[in-house]
């Protein structure tokens, strides 16, 4: 995880734009969308993430109106949509293949997005003119989709979607085709577009980083169903479960057994470990309980010698070290067996001899940078 955890701003004082109310659609009698809710406020960028096949794109076709739900209820700025047809919705789609015609111009690309609008030409070409500035394409009107880079081609699609002056634009995975760096870049570039038109962004993306980078809140999804929804910060520091814990982000997950609590700090003992763990946890625990302890690599200290502290502390032997050039990974196997990743940011130069393989090392963590888990 090399995104930043903390997100945007929530839009939590903003009225409700999208409300979708026991979503179900089912596909040869198995459920994609398996009846859950969720709220999507005005002026939020809102990200649907998850595995291919998890209901995420099926979801967002619902709610454009492209899929007819087997149950259920799609409101939009108050009114009920289910049964509205996709024309008729306040909603504009942009596809991950852009979807534009090979044989128009940039301007009649957008244009054509228009057609249905009743407006006069004078009030369709200042449309157009304001969609292309808004996505910084001045200048681009004449030019042919094969002219343009892939990000142009990108925001050219956005341009034909916000044109129509949508309620909520929908975003199916917008940003794959583009290679890293210029999908790094797209990234800032949309979440400032979102910001000017003040609009809801409802994105699909299966790119944890993209989802963390962009999004106000985002609905990690499983199978169909909804396993959490959160702000960037609340999905990576305080995952709601172990599967949420998995998906998002590096970690290391401890199964273990509680044998203590002691106002608030719960111990965990695991086998596979060779020692106790202790880590906070609001609601406490309760002898004999089966838990998970997660811990992210970066929150682990890792070190030739450490003092000893009120934390957890381990040691092992460095099997594989990963440079990513702004910090290092290393696995660490402990006498038990068990692997344990930690992190560390290469931020200075150092004359120290670096860690290296096969190397004995000490591993700590304060009790409050673990996350206690019952599911």
């Amino acid at each position: 995880m090399t995104g930043s955890p903390v997100g945007r701003p929530a839009a939590s004082d903003r009225r409700v734009i999208l409300s979708v109310i026991g979503a179900r659609k089912e596909f040869a009698g198995e459920a994609v969308v398996d009846g859950f809710d969720l709220d999507v406020r005005e002026g939020e960028f809102f990200s649907l993430l998850g595995a291919s096949g998890c209901g995420k794109t099926t979801l967002l076709r619902m709610i454009a109106g492209l899929e007819v739900p087997d149950g259920g209820r799609f409101v939009i700025d108050g009114v009920d949509m289910t049964d509205a047809p996709p024309y008729a919705r306040p909603v504009n789609m942009v596809f991950q293949s852009y979807a534009l015609f090979p044989h128009m111009t940039v301007e009649k690309n957008i244009a054509y997005g228009l057609k249905n609008e009743n407006l006069t030409r004078d009030a369709r070409a200042e449309r157009i003119a304001e969609a292309l500035r808004q996505v910084e394409l001045t200048g681009f009107e004449g030019r042919k989709p094969d002219q343009l880079s892939g990000g142009q081609r990108q925001r050219v699609a956005l341009a034909r979607a916000i044109a129509k002056r949508p309620k909520i634009l929908l975003l199916d995975e917008p940003l794959a085709a583009l290679n890293r760096k210029l999908r790094e870049r797209t990234q800032l570039e949309l979440v400032s577009l979102q910001e000017r038109l003040g609009i809801a962004f409802v994105m699909v993306t299966h790119d944890q980083e993209e989802a963390m980078t962009v999004s106000d809140r985002i609905a990690v999804m499983d199978q169909g169903v909804i396993r959490q929804i959160g702000t960037p910060r609340q999905i990576y520091e305080k995952p709601d479960n172990r599967f949420v814990a998995d998906f998002v982000g590096a970690a290391n997950l401890f199964d273990g057994t509680v044998v203590a609590d002691a106002e608030g700090e719960v111990t965990v003992r695991g086998p596979a470990l060779g020692a106790d763990i202790r880590v906070l946890a609001d609601g406490g625990g309760s002898l004999g309980q089966a838990a998970t302890v997660m811990v992210r690599p970066e929150k682990i200290a890792i070190a030739r010698s450490l003092a000893a502290g009120g934390g957890n502390q381990l040691s092992g032997t460095i099997k594989d070290i990963g440079y990513l050039g702004d910090l290092s990974i290393y696995h660490v196997r402990l006498d038990t067996g068990w692997v344990v990743q930690a992190s560390m940011a290469n931020s200075r130069q150092s004359t120290e001899q670096p860690l290296t393989w096969d190397e004995r090392v000490e591993l700590a963590w304060p009790a409050g940078d673990g996350v206690f888990l019952t599911s």
